[in-house]
C-alpha cells in the first residue's frame, strides 16, 4: 500500500512538473560545459506588456530664472536612500536636487589634486550613501560624502566604465580598454576600496566577442552582476565574485553581430562608407523587483541615419527588452523619450536627455497585472 501511494504521489508530481513545463513554451534551457543557457523563443507577456512608464517630473529646467536649474553636458545621475538626486555634468560638477526636484547644492571642481575631478563619466552611490565618481581624466575613482566632502580616491589602471559599488564596499567595473591579455583573465574587474584586484571575469568565448568588446553592466540588490553586450545577442549574470550564473538571449527581428557597410553623411556634407557591426543594446539596469531592463534596438540603423541625432525615426529605433532575474525574456515596451542614457533606482526610470531640453525625465514603473 505504501509503495502504491508513493508511486501515485510521484506520478502526480511528475505530471505537475510536466504540465508546468508545457504551459510555458517561450524558452528552453540547457547546460553546456557547466554553464546554464536560456534560449528565449518568444516573450512571456506576448503582445501585452505587464508594465508601463508613467511620467513623474523633470529634473533641471533651462527656462528657470535660477541658473542652478540649468544643466550642461549631462553624463549620469544617481539617487541616494533619501531620494536626493546627484546629477553629473562633464567635466567635474555634481548638482544635487531634493526629492521634489528643487535645487539643493553643487560640488566638484576641475583639477588633479585631492577632491578634484577631470573628465567624469559615471556616478554611483554606495549603501552608505557615499558618492563615487569615475574620474577618467585622473585615472581614479573619487569618493565624496553626501554633502560633497572629499573622502579620498582609489587609483585604477586600466580606467573604469560602468562602475557599480557592491554592498561590501568592493567596486565592479568594465575595463575601459581591454588588452589581448584580458581575453584570458576577463574584461571586467572587482576591486576592494584600496583598488586591490579581487576578481576578474567575463572572458570571451567566441571570435565575435573578441573583436567587439563593448558592453554595459548593472548590479541588483543581492550584488549579482548583469552584463549586456552592444553587438551580441546575449545577457550574462554573475555572482559577486565573478562566477557565471547563466547566459540568455531574446528573439530579434534582425541578425545580431552582422557586419555590413553603412553610408554616413557628416555635417560637412561629406559621405563615406564605414564597416558596421549591427548593434543590439546600449545600457542595462535592474529594477526593485529584480527585473533586468535593457535599452535595445528594435531595428537597425539605415544609411544616413545616426544614433546621436534627434530625428523623427528615433522612437522607432529603440525599445526596452525586459528579463526576469532568471534570464526569462518577459517582453518589451517602447521608448518614447529622447535620451543618451538611462538609469533605474527602485521603481523609477531616469532618462538623461542631452538634446534641446538638457534635463532628466523621471518615470514610474507601473504594474499592469
Amino acid at each position: 500500500m505504501n509503495r502504491k501511494l508513493i508511486f501515485l504521489c510521484s506520478a502526480f508530481l511528475i505530471m505537475t512538473v510536466s504540465c508546468k513545463e508545457k504551459s510555458n513554451e517561450t524558452y528552453t534551457v540547457k547546460t553546456v560545459d557547466g554553464v546554464k543557457y536560456i534560449h528565449n523563443h518568444a516573450s512571456v507577456w506576448g503582445d501585452e506588456p505587464k508594465v508601463a512608464l508613467e511620467f513623474v517630473k523633470q529634473i533641471g529646467d533651462k527656462e528657470n530664472d535660477d541658473e542652478n536649474y540649468y544643466l550642461y553636458n549631462l553624463a549620469d545621475i544617481a539617487r541616494d536612500a533619501d531620494g536626493n538626486y546627484y546629477v553629473l555634468e562633464v567635466p567635474s560638477c555634481i548638482k544635487v536636487f531634493y526629492p521634489d526636484g528643487k535645487y539643493k547644492m553643487s560640488f566638484g571642481r576641475e583639477g588633479q589634486g585631492p577632491g578634484d575631478i577631470s573628465g567624469a563619466n559615471n556616478i554611483t552611490i554606495s549603501v552608505e550613501d557615499n558618492i563615487y565618481v569615475v574620474d577618467a581624466g585622473n585615472s581614479r575613482i573619487q569618493v565624496f560624502s553626501p554633502n560633497g566632502e572629499d573622502m579620498g580616491s582609489t587609483r585604477l589602471n586600466p580606467m573604469a566604465l560602468s562602475l557599480r559599488v557592491l554592498s561590501n564596499g568592493e567596486m565592479v567595473f568594465r575595463k575601459r580598454w581591454p588588452s589581448p591579455l584580458d581575453d584570458k583573465i576577463g574584461w571586467a574587474r572587482i576591486v576592494d576600496p584600496e583598488g586591490n584586484i579581487m576578481h576578474e571575469f567575463l572572458k570571451p568565448d567566441n571570435e565575435l566577442l573578441k573583436s567587439e568588446k563593448r558592453f554595459s553592466l548593472a548590479v541588483d540588490s543581492d550584488d549579482n552582476i548583469y552584463v549586456s553586450f552592444t553587438s551580441f545577442n546575449r545577457v550574462e549574470k554573475y555572482d559577486s565574485k565573478g562566477n557565471i550564473i547563466f547566459r540568455t538571449d531574446r528573439p530579434l527581428k534582425y541578425k545580431a553581430g552582422a557586419k555590413i557597410k553603412r553610408k554616413i553623411k557628416y555635417r560637412s556634407g561629406r559621405i563615406s562608407k564605414i564597416d558596421w557591426i549591427n548593434s543590439v543594446s546600449r545600457f542595462i539596469e535592474v529594477d526593485s523587483k529584480g527585473r533586468v531592463w535593457i535599452f535595445s534596438y528594435s531595428r537597425q540603423l539605415k544609411d544616413f541615419e545616426n544614433d546621436w541625432e534627434e530625428e523623427e525615426s528615433y522612437y522607432s529605433r529603440y525599445e526596452f527588452h525586459i528579463f526576469d532575474k532568471n534570464g526569462i525574456f518577459l517582453g518589451k515596451i517602447p521608448i518614447k523619450v529622447f535620451c543618451k542614457k538611462f538609469r533605474i533606482f527602485g521603481d523609477r526610470v531616469y532618462f538623461i536627455d542631452s538634446s534641446k531640453e538638457i534635463c532628466v525625465h523621471e518615470y514610474k514603473i507601473v504594474e499592469k497585472y
